[in-house]
């Protein structure tokens, strides 16, 4: 599958080999960090919440959650670890600049989207690998990401 040019200087692939395994071959070790987003941890079900509310810590009370939305930022060392234990859908960014706290990605779109992505974050590359049997995708001001994974 061939890649094509979005916007001037951004490329994207449709992925139809959706695996986490995947990412090994499109993230860079040289980019400083990888940001998840509209993560959901936990499941539908309720289960023990092991994190803060309003600045308190919640993991010594008996507190339960579910269908929690995070956003990550990890270095990408880190994340490389993670990789074998990714079995859900996945959406992510890999750049070198932390995100600014006032960064909303619902309200970018378009081409102010990777102008943004470019300007401020340095990124490298933009992707989201279903956690079922779907089409994902990549997007990267890099082709050379594409041209190395070939016509797979």
């Amino acid at each position: 599958m061939e890649y094509k040019e979005l916007y001037p200087g951004h490329y994207y692939r449709k992925l139809d080999f959706d695996s986490s395994e995947l990412l090994k071959s499109l993230l860079s070790p040289k980019w400083k960090y990888v940001w998840l987003f509209d993560h959901n941890e936990g499941r539908s079900s309720w289960s023990k919440y092991n994190h803060t509310a309003f600045g308190i810590d919640l993991r010594k009370m008996n507190v339960q959650a579910r269908n929690i939305k995070l956003e990550y930022l990890i270095e990408t060392d880190v994340f490389f670890n993670l990789i074998p234990h990714i079995n859900q859908t996945i959406k992510l960014i890999q750049l070198n600049n932390e995100p600014p706290a006032y960064t909303n990605l619902g309200n970018l779109s378009g081409l102010s989207r990777y102008k943004f992505f470019t300007e401020q974050l340095d990124y490298f590359i933009e992707i989201e690998i279903p956690g079922a049997a779907d089409f994902g995708y990549a997007i990267t001001p890099y082709k050379e990401v594409f041209e190395k994974l070939g016509s797979s």
